[in-house]
């Protein structure tokens, strides 16, 4: 919470100042960015290595030269290399976690030359939208037949520092390291062939994992037009 109240009086006090400057036009750029990270998160005593792809438009609201902002919507990737260190009944390898972040976003720029550093910020919300982990039988084994992994929905923050390539009719190219913070909460379900006398039947053995902090470093590249 102390975080949201945080983000919005930066946004507010953002408002205020681009109003205050003359002779600019206020207008709306399109922003694109391609980027790739490498997380490590936590889980009870385990700690995963995880592979992070993204993809992200922000749609911003240029209040002056150094300060603009707005909202955007991505995509990520997440490749767990470390799931299967949970449990004896988990040992999957890689899973991938897709998730589609909403999130509110600022950019500040500390001068207005053709080459010039920039700093952003990102506080929203990562949503859930699939794994490739779903119902699948990862130890082609009759005694562990389906297994369901997912990392849940939940809050998310990011801030990177760059340097942004200006060029004509207000269109430029950024690029630079990237932080992001995500909070999640990791399940397992595993569903498990009990055997009888004269046939099997299925029970699912479900797994709630305490909420994990995936913390990632990487770069990222982008254009804005």
């Amino acid at each position: 919470m102390k975080n949201i109240i945080t983000f919005l009086s930066l946004f507010i006090c953002t408002l205020s100042y681009g109003q205050k400057s003359k002779n600019f036009k206020p207008y709306y750029s399109n922003n694109l960015n391609l980027g790739i990270g490498l997380g490590i998160s936590d889980a009870y005593t385990d700690t995963d290595f995880i592979l992070v792809g993204n993809f992200d438009y922000v749609g911003l609201f240029h209040l002056n030269p150094k300060i603009a902002v707005g909202a955007g919507i991505g995509f990520r990737q997440y490749a767990n290399f470390g799931a299967g260190n949970k449990s004896d009944v988990l040992s999957l390898g890689a899973i991938n976690n897709y998730f589609v972040p909403l999130y509110l976003h600022a950019r500040f720029r500390f001068i207005k030359r053709k080459v010039s550093p920039y700093l952003n910020f990102s506080f929203g919300y990562n949503n859930y939208v699939g794994s490739n982990a779903e119902k699948v039988d990862f130890y082609e084994d009759s005694n562990y037949p389906l297994t369901d992994y997912k990392l849940n929905s939940g809050w998310m923050t990011n801030a990177s520092l760059g340097v942004s390539i200006n060029l004509k009719n207000r269109k430029s190219i950024l690029f630079g390291p990237y932080l992001e913070y995500f909070r999640s909460k990791e399940r397992v379900d595993v569903s498990i062939y009990e055997e009888t006398k004269f046939s099997s039947r299925l029970v699912s053995d479900s797994k709630t994992y305490n909420f994990i902090d995936v913390l990632q470093l990487g770069l990222k590249v982008g254009f804005s037009f």
